[in-house]
């Protein structure tokens, strides 16, 4: 694209520089000069041409062979369209992606603080432990402030409590007086999916007196356009009511924008245009959003407030890849101080046995070696004192659970980053066993030129060509928001049957499928253990071995026995790739699966 946008750039030049020649000959020419008239119309036919590099066969173009440009002043007959074209002439200069119309307002308060966290908690009725732990944070309302962390730790109750949906159970959280704030929550997109009015209705209804006109309009800076405008909620894709519900919160004029997870749903466009905007647009003003989305935190965020080992941490003026960058150089720091660490003490202990060798034949000196060489090893790895000075174990006493332990009062000392090392640490895998084929090894589901069209639609929803997957591949399907993906997904799986054409699967074919929606499936009032256990009566599986299974899926023990209802987003997809495995699915069709 940029090399194209240049070569349209010196394209524009060069037709530009005809242009100005043209108009001097026809000036020339106007005062009589007959050569002057003919090169006017050579440079016309030229300025025509230009753009136009190959004929079809290959050979340059000759406006005596192939005409010129049709709708060129002295166009003849447009024999030229079987030409080959420049990539810079064929540039759209109406390729735009659709923008979002958010104005957020300056400061509420003056320019001071817009958001003070006072230690908050939050402990939901019947909980044995609090969902969020937090520490003294303000806000100046100048941070675009990306919330990151790990499935389940509180991001989204974070969320909550800042808006005001949760009140915390200890500490407090403080606004301005007052303030205009616009929240899009996860599932804000899922709730419209029940709603059967049109976009252009559903803003009607939310600001009163606005004309049809003005609405699609505001609508179409949002990317819902034309047909998807007057479509029922209920038709569209999850990225086109995505979209919807940031429209119906920009009509609240933010003073505070709260995202969860924005990107879900958004196509590659969208999502490129979102991290834009935010990083332009909203300067000086708060953004605060949940994301797992890596590389969009990295690219909108000024401000980090991460969630780790049940602890929250707020880093300022920094974006996610420098402080991942100083997490790697620090864990490579610590790593190359825990071996030094390890070392050391593995020399220590190679004295003492040497030392109490030397005591067993006798040497007085030698025990006393191999002692004071015990509480050194005992204490290697404590670098100061909680005073600041150095550790001694005449003062201090050596560590808790040393051979030669006394009382154990080094503990409110200061331990070195090498020995705080959790050599635990682990990142939770996904446990799928993907079946081998179903059919022989031939194709496992065919697509033979199927359309697909909505009852009451006036154009297809899908047009495919021939395509058939024999289950050895990994396909991305990719494309912009309303194109007709999940409709292909629901076509693969059998979940809806083409108009025109044909689909075909393997008669054994056992397909693990994973929906946007994925929560509709799931039984919210049950346990994760019950509801997998309901739902594979025949896997043989007991409690414990269910447990294993969404372990094996990073979901912790604690939540296992809790009502899926009061899962995270992230914990209940879990628990469906958990049941997506003990179907034990051939194919995997997975429709947004890092939602």
């Amino acid at each position: 694209e940029i090399k194209v946008k240049q070569q349209a750039e010196t394209l524009e030049k060069k037709k530009a520089a005809l242009a100005d020649q043209i108009k001097a000959c026809q000036a020339a020419a106007g005062k009589g000069s007959e050569s002057a008239g003919r090169r006017a119309a050579s440079l016309a036919k030229k300025l025509g041409r230009t753009g136009l590099e190959k004929t079809q066969d290959g050979k340059k173009f000759t406006a005596q062979k192939h005409g010129v440009r049709q709708g060129a002043a002295n166009n003849n007959d447009g024999g030229w369209k079987n030409g080959k074209m420049t990539a810079a002439a064929l540039v759209n200069p109406d390729r735009t992606v659709a923008g979002f119309g958010f104005q957020v307002q300056g400061s509420a308060g003056g320019g001071g603080m817009q958001i003070e966290l006072r230690s908050p908690r939050v402990r939901y009725p019947g909980a044995s432990e609090d969902a969020l732990v937090c520490g003294e944070i303000g806000l100046s309302g100048q941070e675009r402030v990306a919330i990151v962390g790990p499935n389940g730790a509180g991001k989204s109750t974070l969320i909550k409590v800042i808006v005001g949906e949760i009140e915390p159970t200890a500490g407090e959280v403080r606004l301005p007086s007052r303030p205009r704030v616009a929240y899009l929550p996860q599932i804000s997109a899922d709730e419209l999916k029940q709603d059967e009015r049109t976009p252009v209705r559903k803003l009607s209804d939310a600001k009163a007196g606005q004309n049809d006109g003005s609405i699609r309009q505001f609508l179409g800076r949002f990317g819902v356009r034309g047909a998807s405008a007057v479509r029922p909620l209920s038709q569209l894709s999850g990225g086109q009511r995505v979209r919807l519900a940031m429209a119906i919160e920009a009509l609240k004029d933010p003073q505070i924008l709260v995202l969860d997870e924005p990107t879900n749903h958004l196509d590659v466009n969208a999502i490129v245009w979102l991290q834009r905007y935010l990083k332009e647009r909203y300067a000086g003003d708060a953004v605060l959003f949940v994301t797992h989305d890596r590389e969009f935190a990295d690219a909108v965020c000024t401000d980090i407030i991460l969630f780790a080992n049940q602890k929250l941490q707020y880093f300022n003026n920094t974006t996610l890849g420098d402080w991942e960058q100083t997490q790697q150089d620090t864990e490579i720091k610590v790593k190359q101080q825990a071996e030094t660490l390890e070392k050391k003490k593995a020399a220590l202990a190679d004295q003492i046995k040497a030392c109490q060798a030397a005591a067993g034949k006798g040497s007085e000196s030698a025990g006393r070696r191999a002692a004071s060489l015990a509480k050194k090893l005992g204490r290697t790895g404590l670098e100061k004192t909680q005073d600041g000075k150095k550790f001694t174990a005449q003062k201090h006493g050596v560590r808790q659970g040393a051979a030669n332990n006394n009382d154990g009062g080094w503990k409110n000392g200061k331990m070195t980053a090498a020995a705080l090392v959790n050599p635990d640490r682990t990142v939770a895998g996904f446990g799928f066993q993907v079946q081998g084929s179903a059919g022989g090894g031939g194709m496992q589901i065919e697509l033979r030129s199927p359309r697909v069209r909505y009852p009451g639609a006036s154009e297809d929803a899908l047009v495919c060509g021939e395509i058939g997957l024999s289950g050895q591949e990994r396909v991305a399907i990719v494309g912009p928001n309303g194109a007709g993906k999940s409709t292909l997904m629901n076509l693969l799986a059998g979940d809806i049957e083409p108009t025109a054409g044909d689909s075909r699967r393997s008669q054994k074919l056992r397909i693990g499928r994973y929906a946007q929606h994925f929560v509709d499936v799931l039984t919210l009032d049950v346990t994760p253990v019950h509801y997998l256990l309901e739902k594979f009566p025949d896997s043989g599986y007991r409690v414990e071995q269910m447990r294993a299974k969404l372990g094996k899926f990073g979901l912790s023990g604690h939540h296992h026995m809790q009502p899926i209802v009061k899962l995270s987003g992230g914990q209940k997809a879990r628990v469906v790739f958990a049941a997506i495995s003990l179907s034990r699915p051939h194919i995997l069709l997975l429709d947004e699966p890092t939602n």
